[in-house]
């Protein structure tokens, strides 16, 4: 990783960033806009409830095997390099929507959802990987502002499609954004800026994730299935708390409008003054507004509470990136926060299914301790990271 000696770090060039950006926020056009798409699915294709969770979490499930894949076998992406890797996994996406716009049934679905989501964990590992060469939080701060914009006017799209063209509409739209973008991995880099240092040297780097490397992958895991379970489930506590539908999907509009701001202030700030203290704030944040989720549950407070919740967990996601690319600078580390993240948005509302009470408050306590204690074991694992002396970390990276 270079340094110009004033803490910020150089990675690729702004057009190299803005074509990676532009082809991860296609590969994850069905994650941005997942609610309105697995409503379209049910009113055009006839989906349950229940087959549209498994739906998504065959292609969220894929998504975190493809994600898996890349990281676990380092050697074989450095032999494909990252710009084939980024093209096999959009051939990916387009090959299994093109095979999902005849009329099928939901087995089908299921079947070619996976190999959709395994093309896309593909291109996201090649995505965080990228975005770990540079200023990290910047980067992905950037990155989750243009999803949140892509995902509000994306929803529109599908719901349109959807109206017009029914289910076979949704899966052609998302094959053909994946080939229009298909061209700009021509501009994706083939790997690293540079080799791995010597073996023993104080920025040496290996490609396999270190020991405390996974330590906060485990962390992030468990704390993206907490929060998982409160986002899924946001719309309807709304409504259980006495608000009416129109009002509570009005306020959710409103809190993915607060989320935008936590995701600029990233991209602005950046990792200018470290990432202990933004990833304290919006810790603090998270865990402060899903306990007052079971203390207090009057729908007048249902906005404010969302809102803290929302930009927090948005502002939490950067700075996570940057904890974990600094306690293991190795890229296979990095390839692991989008499989995580949407792991556990997968996961969390299935697990939090079986715990639904009227007032939602059981879901909450359980997201409430859950995101606690990993949050607390990832500031463990940071603190004991930087005790240790330079010249016995051999995945220590110039600090940020």
């Amino acid at each position: 990783m270079e340094n110009d000696g004033s803490g910020e770090r150089k990675g690729f060039g702004l057009s190299v960033l803005a074509c990676v950006m532009l082809v991860g926020m296609v590969a994850n056009a069905f994650s941005n806009t997942l609610p309105v798409l697995l409503t379209s699915l049910g009113r055009t294709r006839g989906l349950t409830e229940v087959e549209g969770g498994l739906f998504t979490l065959a292609e969220l499930g894929g998504l975190a095997v493809g994600v898996f894949l890349c990281a676990s076998l380092p050697g074989l992406v450095e032999r494909l390099n990252w710009r084939r890797t980024a093209i096999l996994g959009l051939l990916l996406i387009a090959l299994a929507n093109l095979l999902m716009i005849p009329p099928v049934g939901f087995a089908y679905l299921f079947i070619f959802g996976i190999p959709a989501g395994i093309g896309a964990g593909l291109v996201n590992a090649v995505l965080y990987a990228v975005l770990a060469e540079g200023d990290g939080a910047r980067a992905l701060g950037a990155f989750n502002t243009l999803q949140l914009a892509f995902a509000a006017a994306g929803m529109l799209l599908m719901s349109y499609l959807a109206t017009r063209f029914g289910g076979g509409g949704l899966f052609a739209a998302l094959s053909i954004m994946t080939l229009l973008v298909l061209p700009l991995c021509r501009f994706f880099p083939k790997g690293r800026l540079h080799r791995p240092a010597e073996a023993g040297s104080a920025v040496a780097d290996t490609r396999r994730i270190s020991p405390a490397g996974w330590a906060v992958v485990v962390g992030m895991a468990l704390y993206f299935t907490a929060t998982g379970a409160t986002f899924g489930f946001i719309a309807y506590m709304g409504i259980a708390w006495g608000g009416s539908r129109e009002m509570v999907e009005g306020t959710v509009s409103i809190m993915m409008i607060v989320s935008m701001a936590a995701t600029i202030f990233a991209t602005l700030l950046g990792s200018r003054f470290g990432y202990v203290w933004p990833l304290a704030v919006g810790a603090t944040g998270v865990v402060f507004a899903l306990l007052l989720f079971v203390l207090v549950m009057p729908v007048q407070t249902f906005l404010l509470l969302g809102c803290i919740f929302y930009f927090s967990a948005n502002l939490v996601v950067p700075y996570l990136f940057d904890a974990l690319t600094d306690v293991d600078s190795s890229s296979s580390a990095a390839m692991m926060l989008g499989g995580t993240q949407l792991g556990g948005i997968a996961i969390g509302p299935a697990i939090a299914g079986f715990l639904v009470t009227p007032d939602y408050r059981v879901v909450n306590g359980l997201a409430f301790l859950l995101s606690a204690t990993a949050l607390f074991w990832i500031f463990f694992v940071i603190w004991r990271h930087r005790r240790v002396p330079v010249d016995q970390a051999p995945m220590l990276r110039v600090p940020h």
